[in-house]
């Protein structure tokens, strides 16, 4: 079975300090891609941050609307100061239904130049290389370490099934039987 790398506090820390660290020193295109790697640690997926518009997010609200993948309905996410500073100076002076996450030009990004990017910084800061997706897996269960809450984690990542969110949980993969609906 697949196993997902879930990253300890100390490590998150440290791939989420190098990230601001590209934020306010990097180059446009690197600034841009801190943004996404930041959406990333919130529990997005690479293609749902790459379908954000600028006009989801919301600067009187300090969040961004997420138009959810695989048919889960849309999510509503909070946005830290530097996060929504940042998503709204990227998006500065463009067109509120372009891309937020855009190239110069302003067209969409293609994932796999941000997964390049993310494979060097996350080498940069740990050493290794880990999957984008991964940061998913990480946010879920550092949210249920600190909530023991699996519905709470289930609306944040806009499942629709509550096993598919306990797929996400690594402490919870041995009592699988007792979940709520596993029959």
């Amino acid at each position: 079975m697949f196993s997902p790398i879930v990253l300890d506090p100390a490590d998150l820390a440290t791939v989420i300090a190098t990230t601001r660290r590209h934020l306010a020193e990097g180059t446009d295109t690197e600034r841009r891609d801190a943004v996404a790697v930041l959406y990333g640690t919130l529990g997005l997926r690479i293609q749902e941050i790459l379908n954000l518009r600028c006009s989801d997010v919301s600067a009187a609200d300090a969040t961004a609307k997420v138009a959810t993948l695989k048919g889960g309905r849309p999510r509503v996410i909070p946005l830290d100061r530097t996060l929504l500073a940042a998503s709204l100076e990227i998006s500065s002076g463009r067109p509120i239904e372009s891309p937020l996450i855009a190239t110069r030009t302003g067209g969409k990004v293609d994932q796999r130049n941000l997964r390049r990017r993310w494979h060097a910084w996350c080498t940069e800061a740990l050493g290794r290389a880990i999957r984008f997706h991964d940061l998913r897996h990480t946010m879920a269960n550092h949210v249920y370490a600190k909530t023991s809450d699996i519905y709470t984690v289930q609306r944040m990542l806009g499942h629709r099934k509550i096993e598919t969110t306990h797929l996400y949980l690594v402490s919870l993969r041995d009592i699988a039987p007792s979940m709520p609906g596993a029959d």
